[in-house]
């Protein structure tokens, strides 16, 4: 059975996204880049939810 706090460490980036807060490496007005050059385009009703990252480096 999954628990609620494994689901903590996600992010809803998009209507059909959501992804490990660990993975994301970057972040623009538009997509996140996650590792691997993974990019997902971000939703407009979901920008907010990105507001805890702060790029490393």
């Amino acid at each position: 059975m999954l628990h609620k706090s494994y689901f903590d460490s996600f992010v809803r980036i998009h209507r059909s996204f959501a992804v490990p807060r660990h993975l994301i490496r970057s972040k623009n007005n538009h997509e996140v880049e996650l590792v691997h050059q993974i990019k997902l385009p971000i939703g407009r009703a979901y920008k907010e939810n990105l507001s805890f990252f702060t790029p490393l480096g």
